[in-house]
């Protein structure tokens, strides 16, 4: 049951984490086949793109550190 709360707080905060304009190409560590199926669907943020078949959270968790560590208001 407490798993269940921490991941819901989880998706929660990684629906705020927008990934409009995101290169993943520039995401270090992330496969081709990810990179593709992400550049496939779109997802306008971190929970859309968690939900894709073949994303993996190790993925997920990459492309929340390189959002984390670009600039604030960046967009490439």
């Amino acid at each position: 049951l407490q798993r269940e709360a921490r991941r819901s707080e989880q998706l929660a905060k990684m629906s705020g984490v927008s990934l409009l304009g995101v290169n993943y190409r520039e995401v270090n560590g992330l496969s081709n086949e990810v990179v593709h199926r992400l550049g496939e669907a779109c997802p306008r943020n971190l929970a859309a793109a968690a939900r894709i078949p073949g994303i993996t959270p190790a993925a997920v968790s990459l492309i929340a550190v390189h959002l984390a560590r670009r600039p604030r208001g960046s967009v490439r």
